[in-house]
């Protein structure tokens, strides 16, 4: 397939690790749901203990199915937190995502389609 476009790009698992500041995440989450509907993912939340009202956000975002969330006790750190996230994925692509991060239209299938067309490829950004 090296060489060729894909027409249907290798599905994602977003993992967004946080740690408080509810209003980066849901601008975070927001800005994938509107500009990423040209991929098949899943966002998977890792809460690190948050202390300002994002865990609630978050668990009714889980209970809905709008993401899959992981909710720790306290901080475990960021790349405990990406662990975590990575082992749940569903997909055979890891995206990580910083909360404060708001994508744009079109982000993520050219990083997909990088991958996608060339096997020797470990990593797009």
């Amino acid at each position: 397939m090296s060489g060729q476009k894909n027409e249907q790009a290798t599905p994602v698992s977003i993992v967004v690790p946080v740690f408080d500041r509810a209003d980066l995440t849901r601008q975070c989450l927001a800005s994938i749901r509107r500009h990423t509907g040209d991929c098949e993912y899943e966002i998977i939340v890792v809460d690190n203990g948050s202390t300002d009202g994002s865990t609630g956000e978050l668990r009714d975002l889980h209970d809905e199915g709008r993401i899959r969330g992981i909710f720790n006790g306290r901080n475990h750190g960021f790349a405990a937190a990406c662990n975590q996230g990575a082992a749940v994925a569903r997909h055979p692509y890891l995206l990580f995502l910083n909360n404060d991060t708001e994508v744009s239209p079109g982000w993520l299938r050219p990083l997909v389609e990088t991958l996608d067309m060339d096997s020797h490829a470990g990593a797009a950004g």
